[in-house]
C-alpha cells in the first residue's frame, strides 16, 4: 500500500514537473512561440482530463480517480484554477491539460512494479475573431 502511494506521488510530481518544465521552457521560447505564449495570456484555469489505465494497474490500485486528484492538488498548489467540466466549457478557449499514462506491470510477481510512460498536454481553442493574428504551434501528438 504504501509503494503504491509513494509511485502515484511520484507519478503526480512527474506530470506537475512535465508542465511546470512545458510552460517555463515556452515562456523563455525565441519569438518562434511568442503566439503560443500569447495564448497563455488570460487563462483562468483549466480541465484537467485523465484517461483510463489499464485494467491491471487498477486492480493494483493506481487509478485513474487518484492520478486525476494528485494532479489536481498539483495544479492548485501552484496557484493554477482547477475547472469542473461544465466550468471549462464555459471559459474562453475550453482549456483542459491532457494527462495520458501508460502504465505496463514488469513482472506478474512484481509487486505493483510498473513501467510507465508520461504523455502531458496543454490544450485549447484559439478564436482568431477574438484574438486576430494568433497562430497555433501544435508540439507532440
Amino acid at each position: 500500500m504504501k509503494r503504491l502511494d509513494m509511485m502515484r506521488q511520484q507519478l503526480a510530481a512527474v506530470v506537475f514537473l512535465t508542465v511546470c518544465v512545458g510552460l517555463a521552457a515556452r515562456a523563455t521560447a525565441q519569438s518562434s512561440l511568442e503566439s503560443e505564449v500569447e495564448s497563455l495570456k488570460g487563462l483562468t484555469g483549466v480541465t484537467v482530463l485523465e484517461e483510463n489505465l489499464s485494467a491491471e494497474a487498477e486492480q493494483d490500485r493506481l487509478t485513474r480517480a487518484a492520478i486525476q486528484t494528485d494532479v489536481e492538488v498539483k495544479l492548485r498548489l501552484a496557484g493554477i484554477s482547477v475547472l469542473t467540466s461544465a466550468q471549462g466549457l464555459q471559459t474562453p478557449g475550453e482549456p483542459f491539460l491532457y494527462v495520458r499514462v501508460n502504465a505496463m506491470k514488469v513482472s506478474p510477481t512484481a509487486l505493483n512494479s510498473y513501467a510507465y510512460s508520461i504523455h502531458v498536454s496543454l490544450r485549447q481553442t484559439i478564436d482568431s475573431r477574438v484574438r486576430p493574428g494568433a497562430t497555433v504551434l501544435r508540439h507532440g501528438a
